[in-house]
């Protein structure tokens, strides 16, 4: 009796060790495939429509990815905007927990290529930053932020954004939005939602030297909650984008915005000079 027992255990032991097998198997192809998915940025980016007024958006330098995620109300909103781009930064490395590699932009697509095409699993993240300045005239300004995850497989603490003006700046509009794209568990079909952001106040850290220092500054602050993977859904894209207009002071010779983040670590500015433009 005890040996049939014994027997019957050691079979149920090994059905279960197959069983498990088999599903880290799919899991993992599915994983591999997702990833090739996730990493071609046409694959999460959908326009709505494609007519004179988001193509003026897109002239203005607003990306395809931006406009496919705004609101109609939101579109008519920034539609009004005449300008041109006059100062623009393109950020891209790879990130992992407590380091940053900053990449050329060719660098940066090898490594996208090579993150899509590997069977093996990555623990760093590769992410793009676009900061941009558009002179409308008559001393106003508009800037754009673009924070875009092509591959993160770790999206569990939120992203700190804050966006540093002179107190002399008077803002007139701004907004933010996330977008998340998400795929079932053996399912390659991309669903993508879109919420927006509300600028809030910063963390509050006991320390001498705190990463978010506004002292002397007006700053807009924006925690973004990304959306997490869940037991029957992949979370495989995330985007943040913020869109600020501000006016500057008749005696500034500069335009500028300073822009720090957490989750990962950045800190940058983007600045063109008022007199070469006017």
């Amino acid at each position: 009796m005890l040996l049939k027992n014994k027997l019957s255990f050691l079979r149920i032991a090994s059905a279960a060790t197959i069983l498990l097998f088999v599903f880290t198997g799919v899991t993992y192809l599915d994983q591999v495939y997702q990833t090739s998915v996730v990493t071609d940025y046409s694959n999460l980016s959908k326009p709505k429509r494609m007519d004179k007024s988001t193509q003026h958006l897109k002239q203005l330098g607003f990306s395809e990815m931006a406009i496919s995620h705004m609101s109609d109300g939101e579109i008519e909103r920034f539609e009004a905007i005449k300008g041109e781009v006059v100062a623009e930064r393109d950020i891209y490395r790879e990130v992992w927990n407590n380091d940053t590699e900053h990449l050329s932009k060719e660098n940066y697509e090898k490594r996208l290529k090579e993150v899509s095409e590997s069977v093996l699993p990555k623990f760093s993240a590769l992410q793009q930053v676009h900061l941009k300045l558009i002179d409308e005239g008559n001393r106003r300004v508009t800037a754009i932020t673009e924070h875009h995850f092509d591959y993160n497989p770790a999206s569990g603490k939120p992203l700190g954004i804050e966006l540093q003006l002179r107190p002399e700046y008077t803002v007139i509009d701004h907004m933010a939005r996330q977008i998340s794209w998400t795929v079932p568990r053996f399912s390659h079909t991309i669903t993508s939602s879109t919420e927006a952001v509300q600028d809030g106040q910063p963390p509050v850290m006991n320390d001498e030297f705190a990463f978010f220092d506004n002292s002397s500054t007006f700053s807009l602050f924006y925690t973004v909650p990304w959306k997490q993977s869940g037991l029957l859904k992949d979370t495989v894209g995330l985007h943040f984008f913020t869109i600020t207009r501000f006016e500057v002071p008749a005696d500034f010779l500069f335009a500028d915005m300073y822009v720090q983040g957490q989750n990962p670590e950045l800190s940058d500015v983007v600045q063109y000079e008022l007199q070469s433009n006017e």
